[in-house]
């Protein structure tokens, strides 16, 4: 004798297991327009950090460093760029 056994037992038990969360379209919208804000943000944090240790290796360079100093000043920079981002957003976030 077999037991056929059903993928789907039932659905309420279903929605027990993941419960469904009705959200207003303007909240979905107000959701969304705040991903973009913060993707927007942290790439442009990226890139001010980007440029940031691009002109310190620059001016590392010009002022006679090695490639290895260079590079090393211009992480550095990268690094103090985006730790200071960190410590001054939680300053502007709700």
């Amino acid at each position: 004798m077999f037991v056929f056994v059903h993928v789907y037992h039932s659905e309420h038990r279903i929605r027990e297991r993941w419960p469904v969360h009705e959200t207003s379209a303007k909240e979905c919208i107000i959701m969304s327009l705040r991903a973009v804000v913060v993707l927007l943000c942290c790439s442009a944090i990226l890139f001010a950090a980007a440029l940031t240790a691009g002109a310190a290796g620059w001016l590392a360079r010009r002022d006679g460093a090695s490639y290895p100093a260079a590079i090393t000043r211009a992480a550095t920079a990268f690094a103090a760029t985006l730790t200071l981002a960190a410590v001054s957003a939680p300053r502007f976030i709700d």
